[in-house]
């Protein structure tokens, strides 16, 4: 921001300035004061700024913190650093501003989580120990314990403190942690212990340890008793993993529905009864699958267990792959924690056998002996020896046998060699165990020598006595199947992998709670697994975001338009923080409304983000402020940036500018060139010599000089990124060089003219000399001799006298003087009464001449005032364009100038006063390139013509 030194007011800002400030325009912001624009209370308004920017004047450059407001009136910290500067000789105040918001916040948090770290210490539920390593590095004194550590390890704060750790848990080499300690203390790198199982004669359970070390060099490690969780979770993933297996084995149809009558599960069996693939399944609409009828029905069933919680079977008819199936379905609510009933399970079987059956035992044993023998299961019957009975004709396709091949042989002739002994104990254990359903999978040995896997689910045949006398079961091959659920268990275990080794935090939320959290989620919060599943969701989220998470949480769940990629900050359990790039989707989880999210750590890219827009506005800032017009291009040629400097000195207009489109600024600057051909050759291959760079003078048809410099952004990779343009006017420079140049050659040649004048007239003055001691006896002609000497010593004089004066010239650099102001200042200066002295039509005119024009003028006047006789009334002075040069005119009304004089009048020595007015006029007015001439009409008066070259005259306001 630009200031101006004197009032304060705003005079321009940057972009970034109106992106701070919430202006859309540079017109928006410069309507408003440094006041407005501040927090309005003290010391943050318009008396405090005015004062720093008085001491910024007065003492130097002022770096302070200042409460800033936005347009839309939100508050918020800046540094500030006031430097005094100067452009277009007016005094100006540069203002950098930087936001610092957040590290304010940061300041603030951080105090605040250093007041907190004890009562934190003292009421978290993690244990917290603090060791100091021993001289040798090898054990450690424990220096703190707190409450959570004393109950975890059932012990009181005095038989801890000041102790070794290695006395008081003798375990813990064995346990791992004690190397643990060993490194961290050395090293500094934090580590962690995995869940390992501690133990010595005092006390037994699993931990969880983070160990890191403080700046003091104490090592604390944090841990967790999650023996309690460990057995849970030994105990849920066998009890998982037993139903998984038993729902999938099973030979029923087994489904869950939600409450929106949607397909959640489907067993195996159910899979390849339906020919569907499970990702086709799940998540569909039920009446999808099944016809319109049988869909209504189900549906009514359905409703009846979600509205009464009671269990439901019925039987019906259901189509399947073109024929009526009877099934037997029972329907189980699915409830949640509190009771809620969140799906319906049902278990279908198909009975249709089993209906066929019923009927034609009704009819006929025979049939029911047919319905057996048809059977897709394998139906047996042996005697509590092993030795079989009966057996279906399914034994043919399951095994390769007929059943008149297996007949009679020992059941454990139909097993590998290795398990008929275990086999032979399990039947006999069945036996004495008296009745129920007794299943087991076996491995069976077909004809060809391959195994195959069967499900036997059997019954305890009673003799008459009352005692066992055999069995008799159904056997299913459950090869496919369970080839099917190793697969399943592998796959989940690849995904399970992917979400632990991904280099993103992946979580997901219900209700205020974690319910997962990956090993990545604890690396970028820094709290450990358990204890982020323990606190509450928002409570690392930093408060100033939290409002805006749960607003997308919210429209998440409700449907709504959200950003799928968004911003966020966090702290850490260390107290810093750090900013988030996160992800978030919502999911059913468990039947109930869920977050799906993952976070990635974006610290150090905002981190650069911020250094890039800090660069950005210093380099704006410098571009700016130097005196160079600069113009960079893209490695197109297409504008990226300029200063106003470039505008000013080629006088681009705004609307071309600001389009920032290359070839109508190009052509606006080939147009003011002397030789625009040459110009725009030497842009082309420049362009087309990327490497190359180039200095050079360009020529403007307004007889401006300019320097131009270009030169290539390369990368370090020399990777061509565009180039930039500089250019200088260095007219005045040229100019003076010239004028300079000019005088030094006038000098040189008035010196060898004077010394040569000068040895004629010593040459003249030594003869006469030589005559007057040859006629000391005359003494008539030794006095002419003398007035002849006498009169060549004056003309010495005065040729002595014009060269003082005549060293004057040039002394100084030209500089723009104003015609008008020195004509005024001669008149003052000189005696004109009498005399009507014009200067009322020269024009308001600015002459680059050298430093004696005053003089030029003067001696003008004076040369009217001496030559002009005693009719002089009137000394006029006028100017005008004729173009391209400026002419100013100095005109009288006396006698003139002959004819023949009009030209030698300027030679040195010629008139009454040896010609030295007229003659040092034109050789100061030749320094700068103006001539001079006189076209009086003789009798009328003398008319001296100025003539001043185009770009050696400007016309002023």
């Amino acid at each position: 921001m630009i200031d101006d030194a004197a009032t304060g007011a705003i005079i321009d800002v940057n972009d970034t300035t109106l992106r701070m400030y919430g202006f859309s325009s540079r017109e928006e912001i410069l309507a408003y004061s440094v006041g407005q624009l501040s927090a309005n209370v003290p010391p943050y308004g318009e008396a405090g700024a005015q004062e720093l920017i008085r001491r910024c004047i007065t003492q130097g450059p002022q770096v302070f913190l200042w409460l800033a407001k936005k347009k839309s009136g939100e508050l918020f910290w800046t540094e500030v650093t006031l430097r005094k500067t100067e452009i277009g000789g007016e005094g100006r105040i540069l203002a950098v501003i930087r936001d610092i918001t957040e590290r304010r916040a940061a300041e603030e948090a951080r105090g605040v989580s250093e007041s907190r770290f004890r009562e934190l210490f003292n009421t978290m539920k993690s244990g917290v120990a603090v060791y100091e390593p021993t001289s040798d590095g090898k054990d450690f004194i424990i220096r703190d314990f707190n409450p959570a550590a004393l109950d975890i390890e059932r012990l009181a704060h005095g038989d801890v403190i000041g102790r070794r750790v290695t006395e008081v848990f003798p375990g813990i080499a064995e346990f791992g942690l004690l190397d643990v300690l060993i490194r961290v203390a050395r090293d500094g790198r934090p580590e962690q212990l995995p869940t390992t199982l501690y133990k010595d004669q005092r006390i037994v359970g699993w931990r969880e340890n983070s160990v890191f070390r403080l700046p003091s060099g104490e090592v604390v490690a944090v841990y967790d008793d999650v023996t309690e969780s460990r057995m849970a979770e030994e105990a849920l993933r066998e009890s998982e993993e037993k139903y998984r297996s038993l729902a999938d084995a099973a030979q029923d149809i087994i489904f869950i529905i939600d409450r929106d009558d949607n397909v959640s599960y489907l067993n195996r069996f159910a899979l390849e009864q339906l020919k569907m693939d499970r990702a086709a399944v799940i998540g569909r609409p039920r009446k999808d699958l099944f016809p319109s009828p049988v869909a209504e029905r189900q549906l009514e069933s359905i409703r009846q267990v979600f509205n009464t919680g009671v269990q439901k079977s019925i039987e019906s008819i259901v189509p399947v792959r073109g024929q009526d199936i009877w099934m037997d379905t029972r329907l189980v609510p699915i409830r949640a924690h509190d009771g809620s009933i969140i799906a319906v399970m049902g278990v279908s079987r198909d009975i249709t056998e089993r209906k066929a059956a019923e009927q034609a035992l009704r009819q006929s044993g025979e049939r029911f002996r047919a319905l057996i023998e048809t059977s897709p299961d394998l139906i047996w019957e042996i005697d509590i020896t092993g030795t079989i009975l009966y057996i279906s004709p399914r034994v043919s396709g399951m095994l390769g046998y007929i059943k008149e091949e297996v007949i009679g042989r020992r059941v454990t002739e139909l097993v590998p060699e290795n398990l008929r002994t275990g086999i032979a104990q399990d039947l006999q254990r069945a036996a004495q165990s008296g009745g129920g359903i007794f299943t087991i999978e076996i491995p069976a040995r077909h004809r060809d020598g391959s195994e195959i896997l069967i499900e036997i689910r059997s019954v305890i045949v009673m003799g008459e006595d009352g005692r066992p006398a055999g069995f008799r079961g159904v056997g299913r091959d459950i090869t496919v199947q369970k080839k099917a659920g190793e697969a399943l268990r592998e796959s989940e275990e690849k995904y399970r992998f992917l979400v632990e080794n991904v280099n993103e935090g992946i979580y997901i939320a219900q209700g205020n709670r974690f319910i997962f959290v990956n090993s990545k989620s604890s690396e970028i919060t820094g709290y450990s697994s358990e204890e982020l599943l323990a606190m509450p969701f928002m409570t690392f989220i930093h408060p100033d975001d939290r409002d805006s998470v749960r607003d997308i949480i919210r429209r998440r769940h409700e449907g709504t338009d959200a950003v799928e990629r968004f911003d966020c900050r966090i702290i850490r359990k260390d107290g810093s923080i750090r900013h988030l790039e996160s992800t978030i989707s919502t999911i059913r989880y468990h039947g109930a409304d869920a977050i799906l999210g993952s976070a990635r750590d974006v610290t150090k890219r905002m981190e650069v983000l911020r250094e890039l827009r800090f660069m950005n506005v210093l380099l704006t800032t410098q571009q700016e402020t130097s005196p160079e017009a600069i113009l960079i291009v893209d490695d197109t040629g297409k504008i990226v940036s300029y200063n106003q400097q470039f505008v000013r000195i080629w006088g681009v207009p705004d609307n071309l500018i600001r389009n920032r489109d290359d070839e109508p600024v190009l052509s606006f600057v080939t147009a003011q060139q002397a030789d625009p051909e040459l110009f725009l050759e030497r842009v082309r291959y420049l362009y087309k010599h990327r490497d190359e760079k180039s200095f050079e003078e360009l020529r403007l048809r307004d007889g401006r000089i300019l320097e131009r410099f270009s030169s290539p952004m390369l990368g370090d990779d020399r990777k061509y990124y565009g180039r930039v343009w500089y250019f200088r006017d260095i007219t005045g420079r040229r100019q003076a060089e010239e004028a300079l140049r000019i005088a030094n050659r006038k000098l040189t040649l008035l010196s060898g003219i004077t010394r040569h004048d000068i040895r004629n007239q010593t040459l003249s003055l030594n003869a006469y000399l030589d005559l007057a001691r040859q006629s000391l006896g005359n003494a008539s002609e030794v006095h002419e001799f003398i007035s002849r000497g006498e009169q060549i010593v004056r003309t010495i004089e005065e040729q002595i006298i014009f060269t003082r004066e005549y060293e004057k010239l040039g002394i100084t650099a030209p500089v723009w003087q104003d015609v008008p102001v020195l004509l005024r200042e001669v008149a003052e200066d000189m005696d004109l009464t009498g005399i009507s002295y014009d200067i009322a039509r020269v024009q308001k005119v600015e002459v680059y001449a050298d430093a004696l024009l005053k003089n030029v003028l003067r001696n003008l006047v004076d040369n009217a005032l001496r030559h002009s006789g005693e009719n002089l009334r009137t000394i006029r002075f006028t100017s005008r364009v004729a173009d391209p040069d400026l002419v100013i005119t100095c005109e009288d009304d006396g006698v003139g100038v002959p004819e023949d004089d009009k030209e030698v009048i300027f030679e040195r020595g010629f008139g009454k006063n040896t010609g030295f007015g007229l003659f040092f006029i034109r050789e100061v007015l030749d320094i700068t390139g103006i001539g001079i001439r006189e076209n009086g009409v003789p009798g009328n008066g003398a008319r001296f013509e100025i003539r001043v070259p185009k770009g050696a005259y400007r016309f002023r306001d």
